[in-house]
């Protein structure tokens, strides 16, 4: 290695140390990888790696071909969505895919950034182009039948979460799924049925256990439903909806002590952080107009994506809030509490 490195020095002798260290700081201007830029666990690293490699292929014409640059703007719009920038993974996957006409990825995560920011619209336009461009990329379906199922169009949201289990038989979250909107549906034999291979695909699946709790509570079979909310409980303590049902059909206090306590600790961390700003009460209006009331907050993430954005939000804040630590415990301790919450308009 040592001999290797004289060589090279030696070569650049000639032309004078001054340019030879010009060289060495022109090529450490760009010490990112591709790899980084793919695979960093930290999204703020892939960010500046991702950013140093289109900047390089900027300088460097001929680097990288379209289609290559496309998906390093991807690969940075997934990084922006992952710390909550939408608008910014935005602008990069509608590059990646006008680099990349036909980028079926880039698409359906356009998509979530969308569906992110409530553009429902536009969310469910992004994901009919993913499948129109991969008709076999199973997640688009499952996002855009959730969309549907928000959005109340059941049958549609049963026919896409049924195509992603033909193309993914074991897809637990595509049943669970088609589970809820069957029930929704007002079928409970289809909706029982899926919530039950779910957890036998997963067996630790503790939403599918919830949702299985409530369709066997509000089918009077509650001694089933007091079995499905504690094996939810048990494996999500912080699922204080499952809580929430085990009050309703009667069970020992002791059973939901941990979920109490969690949803308590939620309350603590947002009334010391939140509450300038957020209405953490059940009737009280939010100080700042802006900010929404923390019982309208499942309102914005229905069902099934409350964890992903909040989580997203709380640690990297828009410009008007302060930039919080929580660690996952804590987001999770949030949520909980955000869910004990009667929903509010």
């Amino acid at each position: 290695m040592v001999r290797s490195l004289r060589r090279n020095i030696d070569v650049f002798r000639p032309i004078g140390t001054a340019c030879l260290l010009a060289l060495i700081c022109a090529h450490a201007a760009f010490a990112y990888s591709v790899t980084e830029c793919a695979q960093a666990r930290d999204p703020n690293l892939r960010i500046t790696a991702c950013s140093e490699l289109i900047t390089q292929a900027s300088v460097d014409k001929k680097s990288r071909t379209g289609n290559e640059l496309g998906v390093l703007y991807r690969r940075r719009g997934s990084a922006y969505l992952e710390t909550g920038k939408s608008p910014e993974a935005i602008v990069d996957f509608s590059e990646a895919i006008r680099l990349k006409p036909g980028y079926a990825l880039a698409f359906y995560e356009r998509g979530r950034a969308e569906l992110s920011l409530g553009n429902r619209d536009r969310a469910k336009a992004d994901y009919d182009m993913a499948i129109q461009h991969g008709p076999r990329y199973w997640p688009a379906y499952v996002s855009r039948g959730y969309l549907r199922l928000i959005n109340g169009d059941f049958e549609g949201a049963i026919a896409d979460f049924s195509r992603a289990i033909e193309i993914e038989p074991n897809n637990a979250v595509a049943f669970n799924n088609r589970g809820l909107a069957w029930s929704k549906k007002g079928d409970p034999a289809n909706a029982l049925a899926d919530y039950s291979v779910a957890i036998k695909l997963n067996d630790r699946y503790a939403l599918a256990f919830a949702n299985r709790g409530h369709l066997h509570e509000g089918l009077g079979k509650l001694d089933q439903a007091r079995a499905d909310f504690t094996m939810a409980l048990s494996f999500d303590p912080a699922l204080s909806l499952a809580a929430a049902g085990l009050r309703r059909v009667g069970v020992n206090p002791v059973v939901t002590a941990e979920s109490d306590h969690i949803v308590d600790e939620g309350r603590s961390r947002v009334e010391v952080n939140c509450s300038p700003c957020h209405a953490v009460s059940a009737k009280e209006a939010s100080p700042n107009p802006k900010a929404p009331p923390f019982r309208t907050i499942g309102n914005l993430y229905p069902m099934l994506m409350l964890r992903d954005p909040i989580s997203r939000g709380l640690a990297y804040p828009h410009r008007d809030m302060p930039k919080f630590n929580f660690s996952g415990e804590e987001i999770d301790a949030i949520i909980a509490f955000i869910s004990s919450l009667p929903a509010s308009e």
